[in-house]
């Protein structure tokens, strides 16, 4: 069975119809292809299809918090665990009076080695995450300076109507730290 060729004409169609939240099945339906078929290109053409464009972008969003979320996880984890080494640890030894339990100042070899083994992997998926996820991070930091610069040039703009353009007086720590937890509560949200 031969798969439609769709021409430039259809990929804009494609593209225009993702841009205004569209289905992907009634896109194909105006052009008279299988769904298959637009799923097919918009997969090579890297289009999610969630419905709506900001959709796509809430669940990348939200899929790269997560990321972030279990690589910070991993290393809390890996740390947790490293301490374990330093404690005392409580075993049971087989003694002619019958088994009994001792504590050891620190774990035997075995334990230290089971717990060596799990701090590794823990570091390694947190190191994979953090760098599956820097690209995340960095847009993210950029979309929270974009809002900070768009929020200064807001208040530049009323205080200079309010004020006849005379200087603004310099900000607290507390306003400052204030409009920056706003502005992280916005984007985080």
């Amino acid at each position: 069975m031969a798969i439609p060729k769709l021409s430039e004409e259809d990929e804009a169609k494609i593209r225009e119809g993702h841009h205004q939240g569209r289905s992907l099945n009634s896109i194909a339906r105006d052009l008279g292809v299988n769904p298959s078929t637009v799923s097919r290109w918009a997969k090579r053409e890297g289009l999610l299809w969630t419905g709506v464009p900001a959709a796509s972008t809430a669940v990348r969003d939200r899929l790269a918090y997560n990321r972030l979320r279990l690589a910070e996880a991993a290393l809390a984890d890996a740390l947790a665990i490293r301490e374990r080494l330093w404690e005392s640890h409580e075993v049971i030894v087989n003694t002619p009076a019958g088994p009994e339990r001792m504590t050891m100042d620190l774990p035997d070899a075995k334990a230290t080695a089971e717990f060596s083994k799990a701090v590794e992997r823990l570091a390694n998926t947190h190191s994979a995450l953090s760098e599956y996820t820097k690209g995340a991070s960095t847009e993210a930091a950029k979309s929270m300076l974009m809002q900070m610069q768009e929020a200064l040039e807001r208040f530049a703009g009323e205080y200079d109507e309010e004020n006849g353009g005379q200087e603004p007086p310099t900000p607290t720590d507390a306003e400052i730290d204030a409009e920056i937890a706003a502005l992280a509560d916005e984007t985080a949200g």
